[in-house]
Order: structure tokens, then C-alpha cells, then sequence
């Protein structure tokens, strides 16, 4: 019970996502750290991160208010800021949270690794949407085709 609970709460590809994330990130700073060892020069990284990093936390709070935990696996939100994107969460690892820490750490290949969390990511997508799609059918099917998955459509 406990096991469906997390499952239903988390999910596997947000399980597989953050492994994989955390992997990248980690890969990527000792490759940083013992043979790149450049840095963004100035006081703008830091400040760039602290803004990316505090939209990040306004994202991630806005989709947790979205969809409550006694909501997940139970019923297709489409409503607050899934209204704009299908995967908030993914969206701002990618976008905010990931960019945000290599600005603070002016780490140029932090940077560039988002690009593989940006694909490990699309590839998780690809099995949870699978599953939404098994799971809701043609509410689904419909939702996809008014909500893009990373940005908001900019015109209707």
C-alpha cells in the first residue's frame, strides 16, 4: 500500500527524472571542477541564479497547489498552471532550477548539461504520457492538443 502511495504521489518518471538529473548534475560538476575549472567571471551569475532559482520556487509551489498530492494519479488536472503546460515541474528543472545552480556556481558546464536533463526528461515524458493516455483516454488526447508540454502556447 504504502509503495502504490508513493507511486501515485511521485510517480516513476519523476523518480527516474531526479535520479537521473541529480546523476547528470553530479557528472557534470566533477567534470567541472577537475578539468574545466573555468568560471563565469563577475557578480551577474549569482545574481541571474537567485532569480531563476526564486521563479523556480514559485513554479513548483503554483504546481503544488495545482495538483495536490490526494489529487495525483486520481483525477487529470487541467486547471491553474497546467492550464499553460502539461509538465510544470519538468519544465522548471529544466528552464530555472538546473541553469539557476550553474549560474550561482558559474559553471559553464553545469550549463550545458541541462540540454541532457532536457532530454533524459523527454524521454520520461514520452512513458508517463503513455500511461495518461491509458489512464484518462480521449480527456487526455484532448488536453494535449490545447496544452504544449514545456512552454505555454503564446497565441491561442
Amino acid at each position: 500500500m504504502l509503495k502504490k502511495k508513493f507511486m501515485n504521489i511521485f510517480g516513476i518518471s519523476a523518480t527516474l527524472g531526479l535520479f537521473f538529473g541529480i546523476a547528470i548534475f553530479a557528472f557534470s560538476l566533477f567534470i567541472d571542477i577537475k578539468y574545466v575549472g573555468f568560471r563565469m567571471k563577475g557578480e551577474w551569475p549569482i545574481i541571474l541564479g537567485i532569480i531563476f532559482l526564486t521563479f523556480w520556487g514559485i513554479v513548483t509551489t503554483w504546481t503544488m497547489v495545482s495538483l495536490p498530492i490526494s489529487m495525483r494519479g486520481e483525477k487529470l488536472v487541467t486547471v491553474g498552471i497546467y492550464t499553460y503546460v502539461r509538465h510544470p515541474l519538468y519544465s522548471a528543472a529544466i528552464f530555472l532550477f538546473y541553469p539557476g545552480i550553474a549560474f550561482i556556481l558559474r559553471s559553464w558546464v553545469i550549463l550545458a548539461s541541462t540540454i541532457l536533463v532536457y532530454l533524459n526528461f523527454k524521454w520520461i515524458i514520452i512513458f508517463e504520457e503513455k500511461y495518461l493516455i491509458q489512464k484518462f483516454g480521449k480527456a487526455y488526447r484532448e488536453y494535449m492538443k490545447r496544452v504544449n508540454g514545456f512552454f505555454p502556447k503564446l497565441s491561442k
